[in-house]
């Protein structure tokens, strides 16, 4: 009998947890207009407000949660992990530079911001930007349409690339497809966020182990080029990406032996982003033309 008690107890708590938040209608009706999975961001201080409960209700769609101020507390970790759609990143701070790198790297379909202080930099970030009630004076309307036409470069480590003043990997984006042009070749977008980019915006969920285990089982994977940067976190599943760059090669086991050791370092080091350089300039080496 007390087994089935605190059976019940955690389901109700599962199921309500993240349901406190009313997400309002012109959020619902934005999201019913896809007929493919999309990725949202949601930048908020400290705590999750709508994107646990729109994991539950689009579960083939992918949450990036961002939360400034590195508070998690209050976040149940195996809630996320029930959903296997979140991802979980946790920064002190999100500086001007670092939401400019994160939108010249990255595509969301839609951005959800609560309780910070906007600048035109968020507007490059998402197709769609939504303000929650605090920002409704800083547009006539909560939601804006700003299109965003590709990416400048294909990872946050390529940040020292010059700005382009034309997107270098074109995106084609709206409700019922998404696509990126690369070499010439188009290729199906999936959704979810770079390792990389996760990395450098100090990921929690997945965590490090569980992604140190899904990159294991990618060992029989035939791949010419499986580095960090083409992986997509999707929440508890990472999937590689970009197969059959003629432009690399360079072994999976050499590639998954260098992925090991850069995540040991961040658990060592907890500073990511010389990790990641680290990681680089090994693999750079063996990289063959």
């Amino acid at each position: 009998m007390k087994i089935k008690l605190l059976y019940m107890v955690v389901c109700v708590y599962f199921f309500s947890y993240g349901r406190d938040q009313h997400i309002p209608a012109e959020i619902t009706k934005l999201l019913g207009q896809y007929t493919r999975p999309f990725t949202l961001l949601e930048i908020c201080p400290n705590d999750i407000k709508y994107s646990v409960q729109l994991a539950q209700k689009y579960p083939t769609s992918v949450f990036i949660i961002l939360t400034v101020g590195n508070k998690t507390g209050t976040i149940n970790y195996s809630v996320l992990n029930k959903l296997k759609n979140v991802v979980l990143l946790n920064v002190y701070t999100l500086s001007e530079p670092d939401i400019k790198t994160l939108s010249r790297c990255e595509h969301f379909d839609v951005l959800l911001m609560h309780d910070l202080i906007i600048t035109e930099s968020f507007c490059h970030l998402a197709d769609y930007v939504v303000l929650d009630n605090a920002h409704a004076q800083f547009r006539d309307s909560s939601i804006m349409h700003t299109p965003k036409n590709g990416i400048d470069i294909p990872r946050w480590s390529c940040k020292v690339m010059p700005e382009s003043p034309e997107p270098r990997y074109p995106i084609m984006s709206n409700f019922r497809e998404k696509y990126c042009v690369k070499n010439g070749v188009r290729s199906s977008w999936l959704p979810g966020i770079n390792l990389i980019t996760a990395l450098m915006l100090y990921v929690s969920y997945p965590s490090l182990d569980l992604i140190a285990k899904n990159i294991k089982s990618m060992k029989k994977i035939d791949h010419n080029d499986l580095v960090i940067g083409n992986m997509i976190v999707q929440g508890a599943v990472i999937v590689p990406i970009d197969f059959n760059d003629k432009r690399h090669f360079i072994k999976v086991k050499t590639c998954l032996k260098a992925a090991k050791r850069l995540l040991k370092n961040i658990k060592k080091t907890h500073n990511n982003e010389q990790a990641i350089n680290d990681y680089h300039a090994r693999l750079m080496s063996r990289k063959k033309p």
